[in-house]
């Protein structure tokens, strides 16, 4: 059985407590079947989707923007500098889905009853979010996100840099594709 956590309350729904991974699927698919081990999944895989499509576009775009009549090639420091301001600027873009996401995973005590739920998918939270607390409500979470871009922003400055040293091993042009 599921234990509510009475510390954490929003007035309307309880947090339930699970005692592990396998208590936790087991719970859910008994309450609310197969439909809540999948709720949030839609904005997930389009979230993904989006976000990192529109991370290599913005990356590539500002490299090439910043190599613009340069011979060398970038610096750590500006591959860094580019990946972040990529992921500022997709975060802009995909924010909305994250936050979606999130308020569709969090339904909780809906359970088999479709009606007890808040939002009945995606675009209904979207929807529902945006009229209920505008674009603000959509943007929650904005600035804890930016610091959740640092991670891709080191790992395109270390392949950039581990790119750039392969490349020089084997005696190749500094840009050359792996």
């Amino acid at each position: 059985e599921v234990k509510p956590d009475s510390s954490w309350s929003d007035g309307l729904e309880l947090r339930p407590k699970y005692n592990g991974i396998l208590h936790c699927m087991t719970t859910v698919w008994k309450h609310e079947g197969l439909r809540g081990l999948y709720q949030g999944v839609t904005p997930n895989m389009l979230g993904a989707g989006a976000s990192w499509g529109l991370y290599f576009f913005f990356y590539n775009a500002i490299k090439a923007y910043k190599k613009e009549g340069k011979l060398e090639s970038l610096s750590a420091t500006e591959h860094l500098v580019s990946a972040a301001e990529a992921g500022a600027m997709t975060l802009c873009i995909t924010n909305p889905i994250w936050v979606t996401k999130t308020r569709l995973v969090l339904q909780y005590n809906a359970g088999v009853d479709p009606s007890k739920r808040q939002y009945r998918g995606m675009f209904d939270a979207l929807i529902k979010i945006y009229k209920t607390e505008g674009i603000r409500g959509l943007y929650k979470g904005f600035v804890p996100g930016l610091f959740g871009t640092s991670h891709g922003a080191l790992q395109f400055m270390a392949y950039e840099d581990l790119k750039l040293r392969y490349n020089k091993y084997r005696n190749r042009v500094s840009d050359t594709k792996l």
